[in-house]
Formats: C-alpha cells, sequence, structure tokens
C-alpha cells in the first residue's frame, strides 16, 4: 500500500448544502490549523511488479478506529516492526471519490464561499500513491451517459460543480463570477497552462513578483468559468501540456507540481 496525503489549510465552518442557512462556526483551534487527511491506496493494475508484489506478502498500512493508521514494516529476517499514527481523516482503500470529497473538503468550500476564507487543498506522496486520482480522477466525461461528473471524479471537478450549483441558486439575489488559471512548477520555473492557443504551443513562462508578501504572477490568464463541460475542455488542455514520463512505479507520471486557482466574486 502506499499513501496520498491531503493538506487542507482554511476556516471549517457548515456543510455546502446548507450554503443558504446561519453558519455554525467549530472551535477556534480547529479553524487555524492545517487538517491532515490519509487515504490509504490499494494496490492497482499496471503498477510496478514491487507494488504488486507487496499484495501478496503483507498489508504495509491499515486503518485503525476512525482516524488511525498501523503502518508494518516487514524486512526478511527481521522481526515485523509496527507504528501508529492519528490524523484529523483516515480513508481506507476501499472509500470513494464522494466520501474524501464530502469528509474532508465540502467544509472548505462553504467557508470561502460564506466567509471569504482562503482555502488550501494539497496532495502529498510518493509517485504512484494516488495524488493524481485523488484530485483529478476520471476526467472524462461520459458520452453515452451524458455524465459529467462520475463515481471516479476527483476533488477538482467536484470543487467547481459545487460552485456552479452555488451560483445558479444565488443567482437571483447575488452575482457570482468563477474564475478559474492553471500553472505547472518544473525545474524551478513557472508556466502558464492556460497560455497559448492550442495544446501544441508550448506553455508560456511566468515570473512571480512578491508584492507586499503575496507572490503575484503578472500575465496569468484566467478564464471564467461557465459551464461544467467548459471545464473538461480547460482541464484536459493543461493535462496535456504537463509534463510527464513513465516510472517504475506509474506508467504516466507528473513530473511536474500543478497548481489550480479558483478565484470566487460575489456582488
Amino acid at each position: 500500500n502506499s499513501f496520498c496525503t491531503l493538506l487542507e489549510a482554511g476556516h471549517r465552518l457548515s456543510p455546502l448544502a446548507a450554503a443558504d442557512h446561519p453558519l455554525v462556526p467549530v472551535p477556534m483551534e480547529q479553524q487555524q490549523r492545517v487538517q491532515v487527511s490519509v487515504r490509504i491506496r490499494p494496490v492497482i493494475a499496471g503498477g510496478s511488479a514491487m507494488h504488486q508484489q507487496e499484495q501478496y506478502e503483507h498489508i504495509a498500512a491499515t486503518r485503525t478506529g476512525d482516524n488511525g493508521v498501523s503502518l508494518q514494516e516487514h524486512k526478511l529476517d527481521e522481526a515485523c516492526r509496527s507504528s501508529a499514527f492519528q490524523f484529523d481523516y483516515v480513508f481506507d482503500s476501499d472509500s470513494t471519490q464522494l466520501e474524501v470529497y464530502e469528509d474532508a473538503v465540502v467544509d472548505l468550500i462553504d467557508a470561502a464561499l460564506q466567509g471569504g476564507s482562503n482555502a488550501t487543498i494539497l496532495a502529498y506522496g510518493q509517485t504512484g500513491s494516488g495524488k493524481t486520482h485523488s484530485m483529478l480522477g476520471d476526467v472524462r466525461p461520459n458520452p453515452l451517459d451524458d455524465q459529467l461528473l462520475t463515481p471516479q471524479s476527483g476533488i477538482f471537478l467536484r470543487v467547481l460543480s459545487d460552485l456552479l450549483a452555488f451560483r445558479e441558486r444565488r443567482a437571483d439575489k447575488t452575482h457570482v463570477v468563477i474564475g478559474l488559471s492553471c500553472v505547472e512548477i518544473y525545474n524551478e520555473k513557472i508556466r502558464d497552462l492556460f497560455g497559448g492557443s492550442s495544446a501544441d504551443d508550448p506553455p508560456p513562462p511566468l515570473k512571480a513578483v512578491m508584492v507586499d508578501e503575496h507572490v503575484l504572477l503578472p500575465g496569468l490568464i484566467v478564464k471564467e468559468v461557465m459551464t461544467l463541460n467548459s471545464v473538461f475542455n480547460e482541464l484536459q488542455l493543461a493535462i496535456q501540456r504537463r509534463q510527464s514520463r513513465a516510472t517504475g512505479a506509474n506508467k504516466e507520471s507528473s513530473r511536474s507540481h500543478c497548481l489550480f486557482t479558483v478565484d470566487v466574486l460575489q456582488r
């Protein structure tokens, strides 16, 4: 097994489903600290021989209780060593994409919409641990079922879907504008994955500028999100432009950091 760790920073408030209801804040210590979620990845088809072998030798990580993880280290001719850890959320290998989103992410989106808080979701883990699956998942709509979101859709698409639903619900009360940008950080260089006119054009470079402790990217393209279908189109363009190559643990591993920024303006 391997891990995908989600680090979440932001205020924790009421569920997005109750966006029109009064907010019920949680204790201050929970609002101001980073929330850590761990997702245990199952053995998958196409993984490395080492990962496949683990399935038959031992289970390296197991969930214990609601928020615990037990790690077992096996070495030849040595006794098994076990370690236990506690996190804010622990998702077992059979957890669904929807469960991860509703348990660990929805509150952050609600806080951004209702209280104007900034929220950050970071996926961290070794190659092949499931970062891209958790964050993006299935990014191809099902033309047969006419479904844009599927059970395999990741956090990113679910966030945009909920933001669009929020805008529609508030259309008669508030003007809501949703902006989306996407940059790649590769070999200490920043590139705009929405720049250029086609997927064949190299992403234009960006230079970060510090202004009053804020990082600005002059020239960054921010696209207004109108429909979920348009998000799929932009996402496909960004994926095609990212630096990737095969590794021993992942047949198509991203070799860069990808940062999506969603801006929500209400007036």
